[in-house]
């Protein structure tokens, strides 16, 4: 845990230049991704204070928008650093905002959990990263060998496992879901 800590607050003095490029640049994503990656590191060195001012930092530029996606991105350690920010400052502004964040993720972890039983052959999974790289029917039937209905019904048997109705779904899920 020792180098642990050690690589976290070598890091930080790196993010905190990360930072002052992005606000001088006036990128707003990375100015936020950037601070969910410091309030993380903070947490990490047990530096809640300042664990916590970034993060509001963070929360301050993300809220007005309705970003939610970069929260969750980060996954469970900033969820847990959310979950003791809110514990922490029970009378600071945004509780609503966080408390949605971390439904959000909750929700998300849940759909991944009920997503792992979909169970694709190698076949289905070589249509797929077909499908993606956005080859048509024909197409992959060259490649494959095979017919084009028997493609079709392939393509068919994916879209209701993914339950989705089209080609532009199926690629959306199959990346959301991080499948390939």
């Amino acid at each position: 845990m020792l180098m642990v800590r050690q690589a976290f607050s070598e890091v930080i003095p790196w993010l905190n230049k990360l930072l002052s490029e992005a606000r001088r640049t006036d990128r707003i994503g990375s100015q936020m991704e950037i601070l969910l990656l410091l309030a993380i590191s903070y947490e990490i060195l047990r530096k809640d204070n300042q664990a916590y001012e970034v993060l509001e930092q963070a929360l301050e530029l993300a809220e007005p928008e309705g970003y939610i996606r970069i929260f969750l991105d980060e996954g469970q350690p900033l969820i847990r650093l959310l979950q003791h920010w809110l514990t922490a400052k029970r009378a600071a502004s945004g509780h609503d905002y966080v408390s949605q964040l971390i439904q959000s993720y909750q929700s998300e972890q849940i759909d991944n959990v009920n997503t792992i039983n979909i169970h694709f052959t190698k076949r289905e999974l070589e249509l797929m990263h077909h499908i993606i790289d956005g080859l048509s029917n024909d197409q992959i039937a060259r490649q494959l060998f095979l017919s084009p209905g028997t493609v079709k019904r392939y393509i068919h048997d994916i879209y209701q496992k993914l339950e989705v109705k089209n080609r532009v779904q199926a690629v959306s899920k199959i990346k959301e879901k991080h499948w390939l």
